[in-house]
């Protein structure tokens, strides 16, 4: 954990994590969402199972955007 902690304190560290850091928010929320595990099989299933938590989160990211906007 320090040497971890050492890492994110350099330089290259924090700019590793700046560009995972949306991914990471992005993969967070589908698991709090209950996205742990797929109950579809296949490529073409996955995807769109995908996609639905995608549209999802635009939505409601829009409707926060809207909402600070007003």
């Amino acid at each position: 954990m320090a040497a971890w902690r050492r890492r994110m304190k350099s330089l290259h560290g924090k700019s590793v994590y700046k560009r995972r850091a949306p991914g990471e928010c992005i993969n967070a929320r589908f698991r709090n969402w209950g996205l742990r595990q797929f109950t579809v099989r296949g490529r073409e299933k996955v995807l769109t199972v995908l996609r639905w938590f995608a549209l999802a989160n635009n939505v409601l990211a829009g409707h926060r955007l809207l909402a600070q906007a007003a």
